[in-house]
C-alpha cells in the first residue's frame, strides 16, 4: 500500500488516487534488462521479458530482501534474484529454488498490471488492489501522420505537485490568458463527466496576439482546446484548429509531494514530409509546449490548495463539475466506494 499523501498544502485527499499512470515509455523498457523504479513511495522493478511484455513488481525479494532491480537477470520472461537465484514467472510466483529439493514457494511477488500503447507504458495503481475497470487512452489513431513521438517529442520534469493540478487545468479557462499569454482569453464551451473519462472544450483564438504568427501565418485561427483526462494520472490535449498536436501528459507521484510529470506530443507532418526528422517548424512547436509545461510548474510548485475556492460566477460551473468528479479517485470517498460497488457487481456470475 503506497504511503498517505502528505498534507503540507492542504490537500484534502490523503490517499493516492486511483487509475493508470505512465511508467515511463517502451524504450526505457529494453529487452532483458532490469529498472529499479520508485513510485507511490515504494520501491519497484520492471522488466521487458522475452515474449515482448514489460512486467512491473515490488522490488525487494520476499525470500531474503534483496533489491531486483539491482543485479536481477531476466531468463525469458522470468526474473531471478541476484541474491540467492530464486525464480520467479511473470505472474509474481516463485518457481524455482535452484539449491534446494523442494524447488517452490508460496512466496510471490506483488505484481502490478501493466499497459503499453504507442511507446508509452503505463501502470495501475489502487490502495485497495482492485483491478482495472478502464483502459489508458489511445492518444492518436494514426502515429504515422506525426513525427516519431519518442525522443524528441518527449521529456520529464520532477515537480511538486498532486496530480489532481493537471485536470483542474481543463476547467481553468482564464488562467491561459495569465500564465501561458493566450488571447483573448479562452471560453469554456463545455465539460462531459463520463464514468471514468472528463472531457472538456476550450474555444481559443490561435494567434490572437498579431496579424500572423509562425503558427498562424495566415492569420488568427478559432479553434478548440480538447481535453480529455483519464483519471487523475493521465490526460490528453488535442490543438483542434491549428496544427492537430496532440500532447499526453502524465503525473506519476514518487516520493512526497514529488512527482513526475511525463510529457509526450505528436506534432503533425509537414505535407509530403516522410522523414524522421523533426524539421524547424515541428521543433518549435515543441519547444511551445514544453515552455508552456514548465509555466504551469512555476505555479503548481508552490500552490497551495484551496478545498471550497471562492471562484468568479464563470469559473464555478466548471470546478464543481470537475471536483466532483475527481472524488471517485479517491479510497475513502463515498464516490470510491461506488465505484468499489460497480467493480464486485461486474464480478458477479
Amino acid at each position: 500500500m503506497s504511503q498517505p499523501v502528505p498534507n503540507h498544502r492542504n490537500f484534502p485527499y490523503t490517499s493516492q488516487p486511483t487509475g493508470w499512470f505512465q511508467l515511463g515509455w517502451s524504450q526505457d523498457f529494453p529487452a532483458g534488462a532490469v529498472v529499479p523504479l520508485r513510485y507511490f513511495d515504494q520501491d519497484l522493478v520492471a522488466y521487458r521479458g522475452e515474449s515482448g511484455s514489460v512486467h512491473l513488481f515490488d522490488a525487494y525479494c520476499p525470500h531474503l530482501g534483496a533489491h531486483l532491480g539491482y543485479g536481477g537477470k531476466v531468463d525469458g520472461d522470468d526474473i531471478l534474484c541476484p541474491f540467492h537465484a530464486w525464480r520467479f514467472d511473470c505472474d509474481g510466483c516463485n518457481i524455482d529454488i535452484p539449491y534446494s529439493a523442494r524447488k517452490t514457494t508460496a512466496n510471490r511477488l506483488r505484481r502490478w498490471h501493466v499497459r503499453e500503447d504507442l511507446g508509452v507504458v503505463y501502470f495501475w495503481h489502487d490502495e485497495n488492489g482492485i483491478a482495472p475497470r478502464w483502459d489508458p487512452p489511445h492518444p492518436v489513431e494514426d502515429a504515422a501522420a506525426y513525427y516519431p513521438m519518442y525522443p524528441d517529442g518527449t521529456k520529464t520534469w520532477s515537480v511538486r505537485m498532486f496530480p489532481q493540478l493537471v485536470p483542474e487545468n481543463a476547467v481553468d479557462f482564464s488562467h491561459f490568458g495569465v500564465t501561458h499569454g493566450a488571447t483573448p482569453t479562452p471560453r469554456l464551451l463545455g465539460v462531459d463527466a463520463g464514468e471514468f473519462c472528463f472531457r472538456s472544450q476550450l474555444g481559443m483564438l490561435w494567434g490572437g496576439k498579431s496579424e500572423k504568427t509562425w503558427l498562424t501565418p495566415d492569420g488568427p485561427v478559432d479553434g478548440v482546446l480538447e481535453t480529455e483526462i483519464h483519471g487523475m494520472g493521465v490526460s490528453v490535449a488535442r490543438f483542434v484548429g491549428t496544427d492537430g498536436a496532440v500532447s499526453l501528459v502524465g503525473v506519476t507521484p514518487t516520493t512526497g509531494e514529488q512527482a513526475t510529470f511525463f510529457m509526450s506530443n505528436w506534432v503533425s507532418r509537414l505535407p509530403g514530409d516522410t522523414g524522421d526528422e523533426w524539421p524547424k517548424m515541428a521543433k518549435r512547436r515543441l519547444a511551445e509546449q514544453f515552455k508552456q509545461a514548465e509555466a504551469d510548474h512555476l505555479i503548481w510548485e508552490h500552490q497551495r490548495y484551496i478545498p471550497n475556492p471562492p471562484t468568479a460566477p464563470e469559473e464555478t460551473d466548471g470546478y464543481r463539475a470537475l471536483r466532483s468528479w475527481a472524488r471517485r479517485f479517491y479510497p475513502g470517498e463515498a464516490d470510491y466506494e461506488q465505484y468499489v460497488r460497480g467493480v464486485a457487481e461486474l464480478a458477479l456470475p
